[in-house]
């Protein structure tokens, strides 16, 4: 997608056109982080097909472009720069905190989470609360990079359908598959097996767990 402002207005018209549009007359493409930024963040959804998340990955490009995908050259984006990949949780943790605060990371990262997904329609109640409990808890270590996306796809794919017994019928699988519980079908096949296994993480799910039964 580029960029467009109009040229010598005080409250320019902005226009974002897809690669192979022709650019309108009278307009400046502008191709910086800060203008995307600026500019881009002032039409959200207003053209097909440029909505937050595109807009996000517009600006993330623009980043790499700078800081290489290991972000070995984060000192190449200047202050600005950088402030609009933290606040956007483009860059690591370790570069987001403690250039702010923690607070004002978690902050951050839960207005991502709306924006991108919406407002939560609704709590849920009973022994469905520990799916969502599960992946608040999950959501927070990825934002603070202790679990990789892929992991937690991985636990989903793993437990899904016990945690759908467990909702509907109180199944005790799940717990026998979280806790390799002895004598069960997961005492050498469960959570202690997965790569992503911790104690600390087992110890956390199952209070989660116990705390819905």
């Amino acid at each position: 997608m580029k960029l467009y402002v109009e040229n010598n207005e005080e409250i320019p018209a902005i226009k974002v056109l897809q690669d192979s549009d022709p650019a309108p007359s009278g307009y400046t493409e502008k191709i910086s982080i800060e203008d995307w930024h600026q500019y881009g963040g002032e039409v959200l959804d207003a053209f097909f097909g440029f909505n937050y998340l595109t807009w996000r990955t517009q600006i993330f490009n623009l980043v790499i472009g700078i800081v290489n995908p290991d972000y070995s050259n984060w000192i190449g984006l200047n202050a600005n720069q950088k402030t609009i990949a933290i606040n956007l949780i483009l860059a690591p943790y370790v570069l987001r905190v403690p250039t702010i605060s923690d607070e004002l990371d978690l902050k951050n990262w839960n207005d991502l989470i709306v924006t991108s997904q919406g407002l939560p329609v609704s709590k849920y109640g009973g022994r469905a609360k520990i799916v969502e409990e599960m992946r608040e808890a999950f959501g927070e270590e990825l934002r603070v990079e202790t679990i990789t996306k892929t992991d937690i796809d991985l636990f989903y794919s793993a437990t899904s359908q016990l945690l759908q017994y467990y909702i509907a019928s109180n199944s005790p699988e799940f717990k026998q598959w979280l806790t390799n519980e002895v004598g069960s079908p997961f005492e050498n096949n469960g959570f202690a097996q997965e790569i992503y296994y911790t104690i600390a993480r087992k110890d956390y799910l199952l209070s989660i767990y116990q705390g819905n039964c």
